[in-house]
């Protein structure tokens, strides 16, 4: 069965009364922010939320994420595929006074009466999940090497030499 793709804003405070479950797959291109760090935006994240009053009463969503991507690996330069996925809770709350309240457990999430955006929520995950720096594991890739000074690395295409010019006024004194 194919899932539908989630809803952009939803009313938040209507779903945790309710006792609301949604997931959904969304396109990487949807959450250009984290896209930017990525070699391409393909793939798709799946999104599994929660919308529930817990016994403290406290409204909450608790979500799970998971994606595979392609980075670019720091070693060779070149894309590696990775996945990343996430399991989060969040405390829906009005005031900063209520989000203080919350357990520390809790990230916050101040609303007003407006609509909850949940694709910032997502995006927000999703980068925070993504390694800062990724290598390839160790033998399948290889980095360029050391080059000595005035050798050409291999595979260097042959390009002008900026300083070129400076032989030529040197040789004219």
């Amino acid at each position: 069965m194919r899932r539908q793709p989630l809803p952009r804003q939803v009313d938040a405070r209507k779903l945790t009364s309710t006792d609301v479950e949604l997931s959904g797959i969304q396109p990487v291109s949807d959450f250009p922010r984290f896209a930017a760090g990525l070699c391409d935006e393909r793939g798709d994240v799946d999104v599994k939320m929660h919308f529930y009053r817990d016994d403290s009463s406290i409204h909450r969503i608790s979500a799970t994420l998971a994606t595979d991507v392609f980075v670019v690996c720091q070693r060779c330069l070149k894309a590696m595929p990775i996945s990343i996925s996430s399991q989060f809770e969040l405390g829906i709350v009005w005031t900063e006074a209520q989000a203080k309240a919350l357990p520390r457990e809790l990230d916050s999430v101040i609303l007003g009466e407006e609509p909850l955006d949940l694709f910032p929520l997502i995006e927000d995950e999703l980068i925070i999940e993504t390694p800062f720096t990724n290598y390839h594991p160790p033998g399948e890739c290889q980095p360029a090497g050391p080059v000595k000074y005035g050798e050409e690395p291999e595979g260097a295409e042959e390009r002008d030499n900026p300083f070129a010019v400076l032989k030529d006024l040197k040789s004219s004194d």
